[in-house]
């Protein structure tokens, strides 16, 4: 199990960097600015990376996961 919540974490934290990443090309090559709302989206794409949220969501979704298990089996 800690494999896959390994991967999860990869996974999420690639989703958030590239949407980031997507957005500031976006708005640096359409509207020619690196500010604007684009860049606010961004920044809070990054805090959300920054902050312990996506792991907090993972061991509880994994723990979660765990006693379903546990209770289908019985």
């Amino acid at each position: 199990m800690h494999k896959k919540n390994a991967i999860w974490v990869i996974y999420i934290y690639s989703l958030l960097l590239v949407l980031s990443g997507i957005s500031m090309i976006y708005n640096y090559l359409i509207n020619n600015q690196l500010g604007g709302d684009e860049y606010s989206f961004s920044r809070w794409l990054m805090g959300i990376a920054q902050s312990p949220l996506v792991a907090f969501f993972i061991i509880a979704s994994g723990k979660l996961y765990n006693k379903f298990q546990i209770e289908q089996q019985h």
